[in-house]
């Protein structure tokens, strides 16, 4: 593959994701107005990001049993697909059960969206390439958060929040439209790739394996809560609690997108290099642990500028915690169990964005805004512990020899 193709195909992957990240982009910073048009509490208003999130939840594992056995293309075409049908039912909605409809096209969006490009990075990018490939097409997701915090609050000042998503509807046809027409120059396998999976060497170790798999789904279950949960609640937060006006407020959206994109963009340098993947996850567990503590401080001192440092400190860590638990995926699992592995992280990432909003509304509903981030506080200290809890090399290694000694014993009865 020349370098033009790769570069085509990683910016395919990247409008992939960011396409299937515009609704709930769109939703979140055009809250506040929906909110108000519609007649919703902040419950009821939190429910779309719940159904969003169980359906892609729920769909994760047979959309990346599907993904294994699908080609890419059609596998981006669907994406974009359900992106299109979840902006649209939205835009038609007049009451909460329409824009539930919709939430389950964008539930089945964000999953396809995240097993597809999964495949497609182990199908089309060698292996020496992947982490950086990895951490560019997650930026989608980011630019999906500034286009729509830009974007579709001044559409929607003008011409009212229905236009405002439209406004996504054509950026994700006319991204399907450019992915189709480069669609033989981005999704052409290098010369010898399949030669390289197949004799790739992959950890055995089924038991540290499983380990390692289950803390990696705790960590990317409790993340995903902190994130969503501020992603959604900090524009409600700054427009009713804080005294900012709603293009303000929305703005919140754009910061975390910016820093996250940022964060992506600098540690592309890093991602292709080895590197100690437990460190890591403290290291993201500490720097939202900080974020969140800002988040704290700014509903107990009033202070404003704790506000968008928070946003920025969550934004900026979370954005690596994706792209680093794909690594995982890739780095310790063969290609033919990619998109099932990943599945498996979706399921656990989507549950908690699913879980988080309704937390959150919940908890402000009940207790005010300073209840639900010091909720939220004691939910990054459990990915902390669970990240402490990760096996090292030295427990698989271990457990290889273990196992190795077992096979022995058998073979000798």
């Amino acid at each position: 593959m020349s370098r033009y193709s790769a570069g085509v195909l990683t910016s395919s992957l990247t409008a992939t994701m960011g396409v299937s990240g515009l609704l709930t982009a769109g939703v979140s910073v055009l809250g506040p107005v929906l909110r108000e048009d519609l007649m919703l509490s902040r419950v009821e208003l939190s429910l779309f990001a719940l159904v969003v999130f169980v359906t892609a939840s729920i769909t994760s594992l047979p959309w990346g049993w599907l993904s294994d056995r699908l080609s890419v293309l059609r596998g981006i075409a669907l994406t974009c697909g359900f992106a299109i049908l979840g902006l649209l039912g939205v835009i038609a909605s007049s009451s909460l059960p329409g824009l539930l409809v919709a939430a389950v096209a964008g539930g089945c969006s964000l999953a396809l969206s995240t097993t597809v490009s999964s495949k497609a990075v182990g199908q089309f990018v060698a292996p020496q390439r992947r982490g950086r490939v990895l951490s560019t097409k997650q930026m989608g997701i980011q630019g999906a958060q500034i286009i729509a915090g830009f974007v579709f609050p001044a559409i929607a000042a003008v011409f009212g929040w229905r236009l405002g998503l439209t406004a996504g509807v054509l950026l994700a046809a006319v991204s399907l439209l450019l992915i189709l027409a480069t669609r033989r120059r981005a999704f052409t396998p290098m010369e010898g790739l399949a030669e390289r999976q197949d004799v790739a060497k992959y950890p055995s170790e089924a038991t540290w394996k499983t380990a390692l798999l289950g803390v990696v789904m705790v960590y990317a279950f409790v993340t995903a809560i902190c994130f969503q949960s501020n992603l959604f609640g900090l524009p409600l937060a700054g427009y009713e609690e804080l005294g900012f006006d709603i293009a303000t407020a929305s703005q919140v959206v754009v910061v975390i997108g910016f820093v996250g994109f940022l964060a992506r963009l600098a540690w592309s340098r890093f991602a292709d290099r080895p590197l100690n993947i437990r460190l890591i996850m403290i290291v993201m567990g500490v720097g939202l642990f900080l974020g969140q503590s800002f988040l704290v401080a700014v509903h107990i001192s009033g202070v404003a500028w704790f506000f968008w440092l928070g946003a920025a400190g969550i934004g900026a860590f979370y954005a690596l915690v994706p792209v680093v638990l794909s690594g995982v995926a890739l780095q310790y699992f063969p290609p033919s169990q990619i998109g099932m592995v990943s599945g498996i992280i979706s399921l656990s990432i989507f549950g908690g964005f699913a879980l988080g909003p309704v937390i959150y509304g919940a908890i402000v509903d009940s207790g005010g805004y300073l209840s639900s981030a010091w909720a939220l506080l004691a939910v990054v200290i459990i990915s902390l512990l669970a990240a402490l809890l990760l096996p090292t090399r030295k427990a698989r290694m271990k457990q290889g020899a273990l196992e190795k000694t077992s096979n022995l014993v058998r073979k000798e009865v």
